[in-house]
Formats: structure tokens, C-alpha cells, sequence
């Protein structure tokens, strides 16, 4: 049974509001700081719900909806992912894609890229390094955004403070538009950036804005429901997307090869079992 196979996620309480609300700035730097302070597990295992709903822009262009529900194979260290259809007690492996840096994996909110995206990659939200170590001088960079606190609100809830951020410079790489922040714990509870998306390879670049939101699995603070759009470039079609996270586990370890391409495919066509179906019915979890 699947639901047998979900890891309890563990939802944290806020306490009640500090008497005195922080500056903007201040709430920024310690929502990064508490996010840096979570443990990330060298591996996760999830299968996921993900919706799209279609809607055609220009006469006699058709809509499209559809669903499917998928098995998602994450490798901490340098970001990759292989995902595929979830099929329950599968005997063989799967058809699969094998993707490195997506930005839709459990932790793509503490892990870092050195580089910024190209053009034709997905996007990556703006992880920023509010502090810098010179030596034993400790300082701060310049501020990316202005920011501004609408004040509190609920999500899921939970209170948070809601921050607007406008980008001082280079919108496309300072892409984070909004947060909500738990005004106790400095958790971040759900978060909007900006940037484009191309649904298939081949597809059209199209501006996305991107919603995530966040709960407490295990140790963890993980990314557990997302949702984003995509226009085509002719303006005909425009989709949104969502993905919703039901089950979660944290293997201590996954074959190497089931995050190369031309590896993994050679496993497939020799008829080599599903790894990762025996360990979702095993039951692996975390640490």
C-alpha cells in the first residue's frame, strides 16, 4: 500500500509573534540562516501528483489538461535527478530522464549553483550569502533587494510575515519575489520567484512564476508542493503546472548509475529490477 510507504511529516508550530517585529532586512537574513541551519540528506526518494491545466489563448486552439503521477530519485551532491512514471511493484526498471540542477527537487532551497543559469536552463531561486568571512572580519553584502513587510498572514495555518522583494539590479538573477516567514522561528513557510520554463525539450522558454511551499519532514525543511506557469511563445497555449509531494523518504544511499543516463538505460534494456520500487516497498526512510 502506498500510504503505507509515506513518511510522517512533522509539521512544526509556530509560537506566538515576537512583541516587536524585526526590519525587512533583518527577517531576509535570518529566514537564510535558519534555512542554512537544517541538515540535507545526501538522498531523497519521492513520488509526487503532477498536475497541468491548459488553456488555449487563441480561437480554435484547444486546451490540454492531463495528470500523472511520478517518481522522483534526488542526489544531494550535485543535483541530480532522475524521474520517471511511478509504477507500483514494478518488476523492471522504467523508462526514465536523468536531469542535473532541477529546480523542483526537495532541497533546491539549500543547495547552491556557483554559476547562473543559462538562457535554455530552468530556473534556480536565488539563494542569497547575506554574510561574508574576510579573515576574522565578518560583513555583509550589499543588499540584493528592498524589501518590505505587508505584515502578518496565515499559510497553511501557520502565521508568517509577508515580505515583498523588488531586485535592486539583474531581476533575472535576483529572482525572489515574495516570502512568508515564520515571525517565531524564522522558518520559511511558502515562497515565490520569478523565471522561465520550457515544459519539454525542444519547448519554448516562456516567462513562470513559481510558488513553493515548505513543511518540516524528519530533520529536513522540504519543498513539498510547487506550482508555476508556462506560455508558449506563440501565445497560443498557457499551462499551469503543480506538484504535489505524498510520499517522502531519505535512503542512506541510491546506485550511482541510476543518476547517468546511458548507464541507467543500459540496466533497462537488460531487464535489471526496479532498485528504486524494492526500496520504496521496503520501506527505507529516514535516518
Amino acid at each position: 500500500m502506498i500510504a503505507a510507504l509515506a513518511a510522517a511529516i512533522a509539521i512544526a508550530s509556530p509560537s506566538p509573534a515576537p512583541s516587536s517585529t524585526p526590519a525587512p532586512q533583518e527577517i531576509f537574513d535570518r529566514t537564510f540562516e535558519r534555512l542554512a541551519s537544517y541538515p540535507v540528506a545526501p538522498y531523497a526518494l519521492m513520488v509526487v501528483k503532477f498536475l497541468g491545466r491548459g488553456a488555449a489563448l487563441v480561437p480554435g486552439i484547444d486546451g490540454t489538461d492531463f495528470q500523472y503521477v511520478g517518481r522522483y530519485a534526488f542526489r544531494s551532491s550535485d543535483g541530480a535527478e532522475n524521474a520517471a512514471l511511478f509504477v507500483p511493484n514494478a518488476k523492471a526498471l522504467p523508462d526514465a530522464n536523468i536531469y542535473l540542477n532541477q529546480p523542483y527537487g526537495p532541497f533546491v532551497w539549500s543547495i547552491r549553483r556557483a554559476n547562473i543559469n543559462a538562457p535554455d536552463e530552468p530556473p534556480v531561486p536565488d539563494v542569497p550569502s547575506p554574510l561574508k568571512t574576510i579573515g576574522h572580519v565578518v560583513t555583509y553584502a550589499p543588499p540584493k533587494y528592498a524589501i518590505t513587510n505587508a505584515g502578518i498572514e496565515t499559510v497553511n495555518g501557520h502565521a508568517a510575515y509577508h515580505l515583498h522583494l523588488n531586485p535592486l539590479s539583474d531581476p533575472r538573477r535576483h529572482n525572489l519575489r515574495e516570502l512568508w516567514v515564520d515571525p517565531a522561528t524564522f522558518d520559511l513557510w511558502k515562497a515565490t520567484f520569478d523565471g522561465t520554463y520550457h515544459p519539454l525539450p525542444g519547448t519554448a522558454d516562456g516567462p513562470s512564476t513559481f510558488t513553493s511551499e515548505f513543511k518540516a519532514v524528519g530533520p529536513f525543511w522540504i519543498n513539498v508542493h510547487q506550482y508555476w506557469t508556462w506560455t508558449d511563445f506563440q501565445g497560443e497555449h498557457s499551462w499551469n503546472f503543480e506538484r504535489d509531494t505524498y510520499v517522502m523518504m531519505f535512503p542512506d544511499a541510491i546506485p550511482d548509475w541510476i543518476f547517468d543516463q546511458n548507464a541507467y538505460d543500459r540496466h533497462r534494456h537488460a531487464g535489471d529490477a526496479d532498485v528504486l520500487d524494492a526500496m520504496l516497498r521496503a520501506g527505507h526512510d529516514a535516518r
